[in-house]
């Protein structure tokens, strides 16, 4: 009876196109395949303010245990087809997935090089919001702030400002390259200091609750699709990047010498994330660079095994670029190596992680950010895979 209550709740907020009809019934480990934490809620209220279909009775067809949770296969009967869905529950009849996303599978394409202005040497800087890098950059005319992150596959604009093709929507690449339920808008021009792309399609979602967390405006975020034809140079304390373009062997266009490096570390890529590996005592961690990360993160499994090293301050809230705030363990830990460096006093939060194990790509037990670019100068060549840093 659980499960038919909450369907017939989702019944109510598809056919009305309320997603605060929805929201409640929603598992704090909510989760869309293939999608970043950071934008499972802005898609799905995205998914359900826009449902194309008027449905008039749901089937419960079958119920299959799943651990401690239940998959629920329904049929919808609606006004135009009957279609077949399937739902994560949990016992309560919250849910863990919803997995209504039929849209259509157009990518957003890569931007053929003619469309692209990519300076040999660019200086951009930037002021932090929270811990996240602001900077100012200019689309179809309209100038304001748009957000560095990395774990963002593309341009990806705020509908708060922006219209985009419902008609035309992507099930395309978040952490593993997809976003599921995101409609698209056509850009004919995007201008970021020297560093320019005309008429391509972005990413079009509801960040608007993240723009109202930071108190500021947002129009959007620079994505990897932007910053990987660059070796990029983060100084916090300067505030400012500084862009090389690079060649196909990963190589500085630019003759600029700059002092070599104090150490080099390499790393893997697990789609468009660069994984490093990191170390606490004797446990061993796949960690995710993502400068839209403002705190470092740790799957919550590793929690009771890191506590010698790990200073609690309170349980805290973890914010995403969405409006799901999670109920986490917060404080620091010492100690945590990645390469030759060892970090102490970092700001961590003990969260599950689900999204970040994505089958086909490396899994992740967590995401570096903000404390590990901010304690140096840091570089980061995506072409070479390869991070160098400096002490001073």
């Amino acid at each position: 009876m659980r499960f038919e209550r909450s369907l017939s709740v989702l019944q109510n907020a598809l056919n009305e196109h309320k997603f605060t009809t929805l929201k409640p019934l929603l598992a704090e480990n909510f989760r869309i395949d293939k999608v970043p934490q950071t934008m499972n809620m802005a898609i799905i209220k995205t998914v359900v303010n826009s449902y194309s279909y008027e449905i008039n009775e749901l089937e419960i067809t079958k119920i299959t245990s799943e651990n401690e949770l239940f998959r629920v296969e329904t049929k919808f009967y609606t006004s135009q087809k009957n279609i077949s869905y399937d739902f994560l529950m949990t016992a309560e009849g919250k849910f863990v997935e919803i997995n209504i996303f039929q849209t259509s599978q157009k990518i957003t394409e890569k931007i053929p090089k003619e469309n692209l202005h990519l300076p040999i040497l660019m200086q951009a800087d930037f002021e932090l919001a929270g811990n996240l890098i602001c900077v100012k950059a200019k689309i179809d005319g309209s100038e304001g702030n748009f957000l560095i992150d990395s774990g963002a596959p593309n341009l990806v604009l705020n509908s708060r400002y922006f219209s985009g093709d419902k008609n035309n929507s992507v099930a395309g690449m978040g952490i593993s390259g997809t976003i599921v339920g995101a409609d698209l808008a056509h850009v004919n021009n995007f201008e970021w200091n020297e560093f320019s792309m005309r008429d391509f399609d972005a990413l079009n979602l509801d960040i608007s609750h993240l723009e109202n967390a930071l108190d500021r405006q947002i129009l959007g975020l620079i994505g990897f699709q932007e910053l990987q034809n660059f070796e990029i140079i983060y100084d916090y304390q300067k505030q400012e990047m500084i862009l090389y373009q690079l060649d196909e062997a990963g190589e500085k266009i630019s003759n600029e010498k700059w002092k070599e490096p104090d150490l080099m570390i390499d790393f893997t890529m697990s789609s468009h994330i660069p994984v490093l590996q990191g170390q606490i005592e004797n446990v061993f961690l796949n960690l995710g660079l993502d400068t839209g990360a403002e705190s470092n993160l740790i799957d919550a499994k590793y929690e009771r095994y890191l506590i010698d090293n790990f200073e609690y301050s309170q349980q805290d809230t973890l914010r995403g670029a969405d409006q799901n705030f999670s109920i986490v363990s917060s404080g620091k830990i010492d100690g945590l190596q990645i390469g030759e460096m060892i970090y102490n006093d970092v700001i961590t939060v003990f969260s599950k992680v689900i999204y970040l194990k994505v089958p086909g790509e490396i899994t992740l037990d967590g995401l570096i950010g903000y404390e590990f670019l901010s304690r140096q100068k840091t570089a980061i060549n995506y072409r070479k895979k390869q991070i160098s840093l400096w002490n001073d």
